[in-house]
């Protein structure tokens, strides 16, 4: 169905640049046609004919090879050309690529475009899906240029002197800010431009003590005419002295059969390194790297933490792939009752019986009933506290003042859980018999319900018997609202001795003795001929309460945590802190960190003002990108951060030009490291970067007033508040969470999001996958279409004056039915006054989505929504939803189950049923 589809080609031309514009200039036929992006082929053949229309499936036998190749035929009008072919063994592991661009007729071949380590076997299916003319935004940074105020002062590391005058001719070693600073160099103060030499690694960490001036900023920067490469920033150490074959006089418990391969140094450090790395010793890394990494010429390995299972990532739409699952689970707690004069409050109740919540008014034939039901049971009994242990069916979140009972005695709960332990069972990997085996070990696991990203807790016990572990949550917004690990979320363990069993991980032992790092390089190499780098230091440059400083031209690479159970805001290359302002990070490179650039307050009042990360690339970190926050602040009615952490105030922040990617695969307590991460800013702009590969949102901007303040300094000042997302290419993003959205707006506008594209966001719910593999369609509970898969394009969360327009999104699968599938162009929760106008959503299940009623003032004017494949508008579009919308001018094409779905259980077969349902006095369309 194409309702006037040539008046909306015509406003096409009007709304959009050249760059971002689909192929709508054809005939209405020729256009389905290079819509048809879904269209499943499987091969039978290697040689694989794209017919001019239609789809066809065959299946195709492979057994001993390890590669395949492929051979397409190209229609004369199909233009531009780019195939992505994705493959599934037993429908289990996926990979992905693009294969081809190219514009020439007749036939092409690709060779090699998928080659596996051991032979396939079995059946293989491939998904093949054509691109044509698919729109997109290049890279464009401004360019490097050398700025220098009227001092300068030069280092280099390697040859430099502190008791040399700084100068080009004799540089110092340490820039005076280096505590290990001496002679004139520490001694040095006032405002010059510090220069780095060029293909020099410097390694330290920097601490602010000065501030510039307006218009005379302190600069730290490289000069392309002082040395050759990077000027190299490094927060690691690198491994100098002899690696010795380990002996087992050291009494690690390393697996059986695996000692023979393990290397070990003993270090003189005072620091836990919690990630290392082996670098190709050639050449140094290329200053502008590409985004597929690189072995070879300065090539970069990570070492990974020794790991069970030993995982690496095989599906690209879900890292966590081969992380193990749980098979059932349990949790544990504390609940104090209220005693009264005449009763002790536990008197009445027994170990081994079970409990339940009451209204305190129940049958005899409902007691039993809940008895039944419930599956709290009380394990031990103290004067005024009941210990429990139940399973996911009972929720014991918000107990305080409730009546719980076992059918006799009825008490009122006194508090809120206490003491909550998970406990989870693997009755397939958790075979060891000892007791000690697992504990201590950190555990990284999804959680359950929405935005179940992967976050990291310490393993309390191991129960061989049952094959369980147990943890806690150190999140209240997690543990205390159903949102905890349950059966079917995947894990994975670190960090133990007894992991060492495979090549590239390492352990580091802290022992009485000298700290030792036990390794197996890629390949069971001899460490003694690479380097090998540990992570040192949680920040290279830290600037808190500092003013006018700009840094430009270097490159930060090998970051160190202090641990990984730390909030979000303590850990970055660039951090910055407490009252700082004009703060310019550009034209630098970051690789392998934390995160590149963060501001926190230190103290309730303080102010961030003027930051901004420009022209840089942002590669390979553990948590962000970028995180700039005003502090402690509560969401969905959640503090995300304790009450005691400070409230301040962000005000002018800019994000431009950067190339990010692979991003967040570590999540900080309690978030999901989203790419870019602006939390409370009053002016932001966040425009013209290209984002690739996050596992949480690619961008996220939430404005200073958010619905839910802090009680902290409501009466601060904001007199304008604004939010700028515009040309930015969000791709392939929430990899690791779902929920939140590729590029995400929050809080009180106005915000304005508009010329960006955002691409196949995934948001798979792999636990839901499992339980549920092929869920029953048809009614419009909002866990159906979302649930094996939650991850908008675009997302407005507790928004009010938002605007969206002039954007693309597009997604790689329409199919409820699939595993993996492209949920929602557009989706917003409690928002007034959005303005959703002149967007393309092309290719999702739903094109529109909507949640709850409190949405008013709503606009949805000349949208196309093109190629969907469930229902073009999702729960709360209906007259009986929302009397103060307003739809017009818009594009629905697709073929669909539903043109709209309303709450409850209202369906609209067909854009008349649903037009027809509008009071015409209040709603428009």
């Amino acid at each position: 169905m194409i309702p006037n589809f040539a008046l909306f080609v015509s406003k096409a031309l009007r709304w959009r640049l050249c760059a971002m514009m689909l192929p709508l200039l054809m005939s209405v036929q020729q256009a389905q046609g290079a819509l048809s992006q879904g269209v499943e082929y499987v091969l039978e053949h290697p040689y694989l004919p794209l017919p001019d229309e239609g789809p066809m499936a065959q299946v195709i036998e492979l057994g001993g090879a390890d590669h395949l190749t492929l051979r397409f035929r190209r229609s004369a009008t199909a233009g531009d050309v780019s195939l992505i072919v994705e493959f599934s063994t037993n429908l289990t592991t996926w990979t992905a690529g693009v294969l081809l661009n190219s514009s020439e007729e007749g036939d092409g071949t690709v060779a090699q475009i998928w080659r596996s380590a051991t032979p396939m076997t079995g059946r293989m299916f491939a998904r093949v899906k054509v691109k044509t003319g698919f729109p997109n935004f290049e890279w464009e940074p401004e360019p490097f240029e050398f700025m220098a105020g009227s001092s300068r002062k030069f280092i280099d590391y390697e040859n430099g002197d502190d008791a040399n005058p700084g100068t080009r001719e004799r540089p110092w070693k340490h820039h005076p800010w280096d505590p290990q600073a001496t002679g004139i160099a520490a001694s040095t103060e006032g405002i010059h431009t510090y220069v780095f030499k060029r293909g020099v690694v410097y390694r330290g960490m920097l601490t602010a003590d000065e501030s510039g001036r307006a218009g005379n900023p302190i600069r730290l920067t490289s000069d392309p005419s002082w040395g050759s490469g990077e000027a190299v920033v490094a927060g690691s150490m690198r491994v100098d002295g002899t690696w010795r074959p380990y002996s087992e006089s050291d009494g690690m418990p390393f697996p059986e059969g695996t000692r023979d391969q393990i290397w070990a140094i003993d270090l003189d450090i005072d620091f836990i390194p919690r990630l290392a790395w082996l670098v190709d010793k050639a050449s140094p890394p290329p200053s502008q790297p590409s985004p597929r990494g690189r072995r070879g010429g300065g090539a970069i390995t990570p070492i990974h933490v020794a790991r069970e299972p030993d995982w690496e990532i095989t599906n690209p739409y879900y890292p966590m792939e081969e992380w193990w699952i749980w098979t059932d689970e349990k949790s544990s707690g504390r609940i104090r009752l209220r005693s009264t004069q005449d009763t002790p409050a536990t008197e009445g109740f027994s170990v081994g019986e079970k409990i339940w919540i009451s209204d305190g008014d129940e049958t005899p034939t409902e007691i039993e009933a809940n008895r039944a039901r419930s599956t709290i049971v009380i394990t031990n009994i103290s004067s005024s506290y009941l210990t429990v242990n139940w399973d996911g069916s009972d929720n014991l979140g918000g107990l305080n003042g409730k009546i719980l009972t076992n059918g006799m005695v009825y008490r009122n709960a006194d508090s809120h859980l206490q003491n909550q332990e998970n406990i989870l069972v693997d009755n397939v990997n958790l075979v060891e018999p000892d007791p000690d085996f697992y504990k201590d070990a950190t555990v990284w696991t999804e959680q359950h319900s929405y935005a179940g990203y992967g976050h990291p807790t310490t393993v309390k016990s191991y129960s061989p018997g049952d094959r369980s572990v147990s943890f806690s949550i150190w999140v209240d917004w997690i543990a205390n609202q159903g949102r905890s690990p349950t059966t079917k979320c995947r894990y994975f363990l670190e960090d133990k001795p007894q992991f060492l069993d495979s090549p590239g991980e390492f352990y580091f032992h802290r022992g009485e003795g000298s700290p030792t790092l036990y390794l197996r390089l890629p390949g069971d190499q001899n460490p003694n001929d690479e380097q090998i780098e540990i992570a040192r230091h949680p920040a290279m440059i830290d600037i808190a309460n500092r003013r006018h400083i700009e840094i430009s031209g270097l490159s930060f690479r090998f970051e160190n945590i202090e641990n990984w159970f730390v909030e979000n805001y303590e850990t970055a290359a660039v951090r910055v802190n407490g009252n700082s302002s004009h703060i310019k990070v550009s034209h630098c490179a970051f690789e392998h960190v934390i995160k590149a650039l963060l501001y926190y307050p230190l103290r309730d009042g303080d102010v961030g003002d003027f930051i901004e990360l420009s022209d840089s690339t942002v590669r390979f970190t553990q948590q962000n990108a970028v995180a700039l926050s005003h502090g402690c602040g509560t969401m969905w009615g959640f503090r995300l951060f304790p009450e005691s952490e400070p409230q301040g105030h962000l005000k002018h922040v800019k994000i431009l030009r950067n190339h990010i990617y692979d991003i967040g695969m570590r999540p900080a307590l309690g978030e999901a490291c989203h790419a870019v991460a602006v939390r409370g800013g009053d002016l932001v702009e966040i425009a013209h970067n290209i984002v690739d590969r996050t596992y949480g949102s690619g961008i996220q901007a939430v404005n200073s007033r958010f619905t839910s303040p802090t009680n902290k300094l409501r009466n601060w000042e904001s007199p304008l508040n604004r939010i700028l997302v515009h040309h930015n290419r969000v791709t392939n993003t929430l990899l690791q969470s779902n929920d939140w959205g590729g590029i995400a707006s929050w809080g009180v506008g106005p915000s304005y999001v508009f010329s960006n594209i955002s691409g196949n966001a995934v948001g798979h719910r792999g636990y839901s996958w499992l339980g549920n593999p092929s869920p029953s369609f048809g009614t419009s509970n909002f866990g159906e279409v979302y649930e094996n898969n939650l991850a908008p394009a675009y997302y407005f969360d507790h928004s009010y004056k938002s605007f969206a327009f002039n954007n693309i999104g597009w997604g790689t699968n329409n199919d409820v039915n699939d595993r993996f599938y492209s949920s929602t162009g557009f989706m917003e929760t409690i928002s007034i006054q959005t303005h959703l106008f002149h967007n393309t959503f092309y290719n999702f299940a739903v094109g529109q989505s909507r949640t709850w009623r409190e949405s008013t003032g709503c606009r949805y004017l000349a949208n196309a929504f093109l190629d969907i494949g469930y229902a073009y508008l999702w729960r709360g579009v209906g007259a009986e939803d929302f009397p103060t919308i307003g739809y017009a001018n818009n594009t629905f094409h697709g073929d669909v189950e539903y043109f709209a779905l309303g709450n409850g259980l209202t369906k609209y077969p067909t854009k008349e049923n649903w037009q027809n349902s509008l009071d015409p006095g209040t709603s428009r369309a």
